[in-house]
């Protein structure tokens, strides 16, 4: 699984249901988007993840790939109220205030363990 925070420059949005497909949530990092049909969200929580600070985390496959992902987008972002709104609007059955426990990485992409 993929495990993604938000950085200040990503953009986040909800994209209302259009021509027969459901809501989706778009998510523009660097040069990349990644987009996840609403329906397949897996999981919501709201976390204290480390130093990103208090974030709604969801787990889902991507459209694309259907490679799973948890993204994290910290409460603290200016465009995070247009995006939880959105989530209620087009995909109410979320449960939005469900709170979870932060699990640290236990390593990082190069295969090297934190701790060691």
């Amino acid at each position: 699984m993929n495990r993604y925070t938000l950085l200040p420059e990503d953009a986040i949005s909800v994209l209302p249901p259009e021509g027969g497909d459901g809501a989706a949530i778009r998510i523009f990092c660097e040069r990349t988007m990644i987009v996840f049909d609403a329906a397949q969200v897996e999981s919501v929580s709201l976390q204290q993840a480390g130093k990103a600070g208090r974030c709604l985390c969801f787990a889902a496959p991507d459209a694309l790939l259907g490679a799973r992902h948890e993204v994290f987008v910290p409460v603290s972002r200016p465009d995070y109220p247009a995006f939880l709104e959105g989530l209620r609007q087009y995909a109410p059955q979320l449960d939005l205030t469900a709170e979870a426990a932060f699990v640290p990485e236990s390593c990082d992409h190069t295969g090297r363990r934190h701790g060691e």
